[in-house]
């Protein structure tokens, strides 16, 4: 018998035993794809409830419990600062607030001793500190545990006093926060998207930290990051009765040595001003390092989540995508014309405000055609009202991910922080949810015009200049700079 001779036969009776299965197992009737898919049933949701108390001091305690949480030991803490925000930056100071984050999340200070040792006992205690930004405020957030909560707090209140840092070490630091905040490395997502900031007025040219002392930050940390009138939000299993006693027994008062000022007002609510600026869209391009692709970002100012026309800017994103493959932008772009694996949209807050970015990445000779694709559908959306079933499928997917987040400890945490303060009359944090199933058609019509109008557009492209100048030349209602 040759060697090999039983290969074939045992690779070919597989084949025969599926076949004879096969055969004795007829494949089940196809669904008919004609026929579409009704809306999901939503769930009764599982909101937080929602607990609130002033302290003698003016530190306002809110608690949002989930009913029946996944981790139940899981706890969230979020400290809301309305003094930290970068609206309340002197314009010769622009960037502090963001610096001050950046110091405190151990990204230009971790080999210090102080952060050193801070990080270190964040380590210990298995918990992960976040600093962030808005124009409006400052929120410090940790993850811990119901043992951990009261070490956790002292591990906060360590880290939101003046930190021990030498001059020198504090100069160095500040500089190098400034630098990665105020000027990213060109080529870097960060870059781009602060040039489309500068475009829409929500960062101002030429702050470069430059003016931010050391002094100035240790009036940072003592006079704005005081805990009167701040607000200590926490999610999870948790009861205000065991809240409480650890914030008496582990704050004890205030963390800054100075004056605690008085707290300024709840955010006022402004219409999105339209720039004054020339006619036309600015376009900048950005001379990038990939000659055969470009990333195309267009921004548009954004309404904050304080203002009444919040709820509808939510139902227009969903409408236009947010990163669905289901919403327009995608099915238009992506599924109808094949120009572009996804597009995606987001809010990202600035120092002036918030911007909303639509962003997608494009063969380089399809980047006029894209960007123009962007465009009609921000000018259709404008243009005519949505149909009831897209309104309501819209409707439903901002639903969804408005209860989604707030079933984590995280988003309980935030959610009622940031509910709290933007609204502090309401009863509950499913005031959002609410609102958004008020919204209606002429909402979508009417706050879409107001914000995704050419007057209140801005548009960055990184990729090969000089064929994305050739194919931009023949376009009218536009203002190109180049870099």
């Amino acid at each position: 018998m040759k060697p090999g001779f039983l290969r074939p036969l045992l690779t070919a009776l597989p084949c025969v035993f599926l076949a004879a299965w096969a055969q004795s197992h007829p494949s089940s009737p196809q669904p008919d794809r004609s026929i579409p898919v009704p809306p999901a049933v939503i769930r009764p949701p599982d909101a937080p409830l929602l607990e609130k108390s002033v302290l003698k001091d003016g530190l306002t305690l809110v608690l949002g419990r989930l009913p029946r949480p996944d981790r139940p030991d899981a706890v969230n803490l979020s400290f809301l600062f309305p003094l930290g925000g970068s609206g309340a930056d002197s314009p010769d100071k622009r960037g502090l607030a963001r610096v001050a984050a950046s110091l405190m999340r151990g990204e230009e200070t971790g080999s210090s001793p102080h952060m050193r040792g801070v990080m270190e006992a964040a380590d210990r205690l298995g918990v992960r500190i976040q600093a962030n930004v808005s124009k409006d405020a400052m929120v410090v957030s940790v993850w811990t545990t119901r043992d951990h909560l009261g070490k956790t707090l002292d591990l906060l209140r360590t880290l939101l006093k003046v930190p021990a840092y030498s001059d020198a070490d504090f100069q160095k630091a500040i500089q190098s926060a400034a630098n990665s905040f105020l000027s990213p490395p060109r080529g870097s997502d960060a870059f781009a998207q602060q040039r489309l900031a500068l475009l829409l007025g929500l960062e101002k040219p030429g702050a470069s930290g430059r003016g931010i002392s050391v002094r100035d930050v240790r009036d940072f940390y003592d006079s704005r990051l005081s805990l009167k009138n701040a607000i200590l939000a926490a999610g999870g299993g948790l009861s205000m009765k065991d809240l409480r006693s650890q914030v008496d027994k582990h704050l004890d008062g205030r963390f800054g040595s100075g004056p605690s000022p008085e707290a300024p007002p709840v955010p006022a609510v402004r219409p999105v001003p339209a720039q004054n600026r020339a006619p036309g869209v600015p376009v900048h391009i950005i001379a990038g390092r990939q000659p055969f692709k470009s990333r195309v970002l267009v921004g548009s100012l954004a309404v904050g989540s304080g203002d009444p026309d919040f709820p509808a800017f939510l139902v227009i994103n969903s409408v236009l995508g947010d990163n669905l493959i289901t919403g327009r932008l995608n099915q238009s772009l992506r599924e109808n014309r094949l120009w572009t694996y996804s597009v995606m949209s987001y809010m990202q807050d600035r120092s002036l405000g918030r911007m909303y970015v639509t962003e997608t990445t494009v063969k380089a000779g399809l980047t006029t055609a894209c960007l123009m694709g962007i465009l009609d559908e921000f000018r259709r959306i404008g243009d005519a009202p949505v149909s009831p079933e897209e309104l309501e499928k819209a409707k439903i997917h901002a639903i969804h991910e408005i209860r989604s987040t707030l079933e984590t400890p995280q988003g309980a945490s935030l959610g009622t922080a940031t509910g709290v303060f933007y609204k502090p009359s309401e009863a509950s944090i499913g005031y959002l949810e609410r609102d958004v199933e008020r919204v209606g058609s002429a909402d979508v019509l009417r706050v879409a015009r107001k914000i995704l109008n050419p007057q209140t557009l801005a548009v960055v492209i990184d990729g090969n200049a000089n064929l994305v100048l050739s194919q931009l030349t023949s376009l009218g209602g536009i203002r190109i700079s180049v870099e």
